[in-house]
């Protein structure tokens, strides 16, 4: 308030001294003109007319008003009419002095933070102006991956077989109750003298749709002819019952493993092995493709082959293709070429593919990091046969200093 009543009292002080101040017209310094006459001084005019306009008060705030004319006050600060300044902006020539503010009060020192610890040093990343993988040629390539400890063994899940549940003992099949409608396989699969044995007895359920016909934890599986049938689903090498069963690798579909206890009577191998096994269609060596999460009885053996060769049938009618394949990533060991069962309908040369299957015979689907993802010719690192299409050159794509490469 006090700050804004002085503005108001110096500005009116101005305007007022603007119209009050001497009068008369201001010396303009001519000198008298030579060749007029003197025409002596001026008679007396007098003081002549006030003609300063009136102000008309009667618009200013009370506190401003003064007792009388205010246009011969040059000194507003003698009206008895204004109120007292405050002592603090009273004015005696300069405006007085601001009185001291008190002393901020000292701050508490910060504490010392701790020093940071030496980060370790990134390593040099690769620069990624290409995404195709490298050329991994014999002088400096990677000659073998290694075998990664890691396999399809898993901790148990929990999931128990019941007795009369889909997967349990029986010799009849009144001792199966689970599943739409319950059937005992006393001797063989589908109680067919054609199929695999069961021992024990295994508890099913024929007609179902959809694993909830099954119950809880259990699969619907198509056999083909035989139409859908329920079988005991698992996730880990403790759930089937040993010995005679072990937890066959079914089905990946979206990245899930679709896994049940079947019969081992066909797995013939261990797929951790060092020692090859033999290829019961040839009798030669073979490479022992795992097929449960079991290890013991837990792959199938394939026969051996190289690039170009062609590949029999297996022992289940199955045509094979001679594949490039790595198991050692899965913790498994064989690493190399066999002739494995290829997809029904294979890809012709240069389709887009999404499995090393997919295939014609002499085609691999380059599905490795920074592969093309389609069918490539196959071809034998250092030798002229198989011959590489025009244009392109054997690329040692698997790592390998002796073996199979793809034609790019």
């Amino acid at each position: 308030m006090y700050s804004t009543l002085r503005k108001k009292l110096m500005l009116s002080a101005l305007v007022l001294t603007a119209a009050c101040g001497p009068k008369g017209p201001p010396d303009l310094g001519f000198p008298p003109d030579a060749g007029e006459p003197d025409l002596g001084a001026p008679a007396d005019l007098g003081a002549g007319p006030d003609l300063r306009p009136e102000r008309d008060m009667t618009g200013m705030p009370t506190d401003l008003a003064g007792s009388g004319d205010l246009t011969g006050n040059s000194d507003l600060t003698g009206s008895s009419d204004l109120p007292a300044m405050p002592p603090d902006l009273a004015r005696s020539g300069d405006l007085a002095t601001m009185p001291d503010l008190p002393a901020m009060p000292d701050l508490p020192a910060m504490p010392d933070l701790p020093a940071m610890p030496d980060l370790p040093a990134m390593p040099d990343l690769p620069m990624m102006f290409d995404l195709k993988r490298p050329d991994l040629s014999a002088d400096g390539g990677i000659c073998d991956g290694g075998t990664v400890p890691v396999d399809l063994r898993a901790a148990p899940t929990g999931h128990m077989i019941h007795p009369k549940e889909i997967g349990a003992s029986c010799l009849a099949t009144t001792d199966c109750t689970q599943g739409t409608k319950p059937v005992c396989w006393t001797a063989t699969l589908f109680n067919k003298a054609m199929y695999l044995p069961v021992a024990g007895g295994y508890c099913s359920s024929s007609a179902c749709t959809a694993d909830s016909d099954c119950g809880s934890g259990n699969l619907c599986v198509d056999f083909g002819a035989e139409g859908k049938t329920c079988i005991a689903g698992c996730a880990d090498a403790v759930t089937c019952r040993h010995p005679g069963y072990v937890c066959t690798l079914l089905s990946v579909s979206g990245g899930m493993v679709q896994a049940g206890c079947f019969p081992d009577s066909n797995f013939d191998c261990n797929p951790e092995s060092t020692t090859p096994c033999t290829d019961a269609a040839t009798g030669g060596l073979g490479a022992c493709l795992r097929a449960a999460v079991e290890d013991d009885h837990g792959g199938t053996c394939h026969a051996l082959c190289q690039p170009g060769d062609a590949c029999d049938p297996d022992i289940f009618g199955e045509n094979t293709a001679c594949i490039e394949i790595d198991l050692t990533q899965s913790g498994d060991f064989f690493r190399g070429t066999a002739c494995i069962p290829n997809a029904p309908m294979p890809l012709a040369p240069g389709a887009a593919c999404t499995n090393v299957t997919d295939c014609i015979p002499g085609y691999e689907c380059d599905v490795l990091m920074g592969g093309t993802g389609t069918c490539q010719k196959l071809c034998h690192l250092g030798k002229p046969t198989p011959a590489c299409p025009a244009g392109t050159t054997c690329k040692n794509v698997f790592g390998l200093c002796d073996g199979a490469g793809l034609c790019e």
